[in-house]
């Protein structure tokens, strides 16, 4: 195998995947985690040991250095022959560390998304950028909500002057939105919905898109038409049902509040941690941690997501990360937990760690 790109399962990680995949004139296969995780550990590693790529691209599946000794590895035993990460999350180490490793590219940087770096590295690289190319930076920017970023500003006013068209608004139920804004559903709900599965229908629907020649294949709602794209038809279903189920889970959510943070506790089989969380902190002005407990019924996994308002003192990325292995940046964050383990446990670790580091930005 030529090339294969790993990426995360959210719409900055599978437009950015759809980013490489077009400079590599999709000469790559394209991969998935199972789990909304961050890294390549077990399974993912698994993965590309038996696919032996001549290249690896790793796509905002954070930088930690686990995962960058576990590239060494690759790397030392012939298994690939170059790596190419890009991602936008805080590094848990140094990387000048592993600047001896002449076949490992970090391309890393917190001014953007994953999705605008690949727009940069396709453009720095690439003979020809495709116009499909902008179109998912500018939604994987959007889908990241990295657009005031500063890079994230240049790039999209570079893109302005040539796709104009999508930086109008829209209304939609009574609200406001900046068109970019009106297709990122589409891209961060399949996981919700179907985890990795809904992650590759998502992607082979932007295959769709580009052969129908309009991002509005996702605004038409006429069957005979979507019998035609059928990835594009199940990316519109999984968007429908999120829309449809979300306000009764969160509504559910059993709420404790710990002065400084809030914990939810919900029981679903799809992964709406993200959305619960985003409502309570709306509504408390304080960083979440929302646990769902129902999903380890199909992931094997309990859920623990997290959401944290933009003036936020406590960074929810590294309490998951430190508290449980997962990761994220000071807004937003993930991690799983082996179902053993009960609420009193994941809380009271949440509890210790903030109370631990308080005074700082932890």
């Amino acid at each position: 195998m030529e090339n294969l790109i790993v990426a995360h399962v959210d719409a900055d990680g599978i437009l950015s995947a759809r980013i490489i995949y077009l400079f590599l004139e999709k000469n790559a296969q394209v991969y998935f985690p199972e789990w909304d995780d961050f890294g390549i550990h077990k399974k993912t590693v698994e993965v590309i040991r038996s696919a032996k790529p001549k290249n690896l691209y790793v796509l905002d599946l954070g930088s930690d250095r686990e995962s960058f000794n576990e590239v060494r590895k690759l790397l030392d035993e012939s298994i690939i022959e170059s790596v190419i990460w890009i991602d936008h999350h805080p590094p848990d180490c140094d990387l000048e560390e592993f600047k001896d490793l002449k076949e490992f590219t970090i391309i890393h940087s917190d001014r953007t998304c994953t999705a605008g770096l690949s727009y940069q590295y396709a453009k720095l690289f690439g003979n020809d950028v495709d116009d499909w190319i902008g179109i998912w930076a500018i939604i994987g920017i959007y889908g990241d909500a990295s657009e005031r970023s500063e890079l994230s500003k240049k790039i999209l006013e570079e893109l302005k002057q040539k796709f104009p068209w999508m930086f109008g608004e829209q209304v939609f139920r009574n609200t406001r939105y900046k068109i970019p804004q009106m297709y990122t559903t589409y891209f961060n709900t399949p996981r919700r919905i179907a985890f990795h599965y809904g992650a590759r229908v998502a992607f082979n629907a932007c295959e769709e898109i580009e052969e129908f020649g309009s991002i509005d294949l996702l605004k038409i709602d006429d069957p005979l038409l979507l019998a035609q794209y059928p990835y594009t038809s199940s990316l519109k279903y999984m968007v429908t049902l999120y829309r449809s189920i979300r306000k009764d889970v969160a509504d559910s959510a059993v709420v404790y509040d710990y002065g400084s943070f809030i914990v939810c506790l919900i029981n679903s089989q799809y992964d709406l941690g993200g959305y619960v969380a985003s409502v309570y902190v709306g509504k408390y002005n304080k960083p979440v941690f929302c646990i769902n407990f129902g999903i380890s019924k199909y992931t094997g996994l309990v859920k623990i997501t997290a959401r944290a308002p933009e003036n936020t003192n406590i960074h929810v990325g590294n309490v998951l990360r430190e508290c449980f292995g997962g990761g994220g940046h000071k807004n937003a964050g993930s991690a799983g937990v082996d179902p053993k383990y009960g609420k009193e446990y994941i809380i009271s670790k949440i509890i210790e760690h903030i109370e631990k580091s308080r005074g700082d930005l932890f």
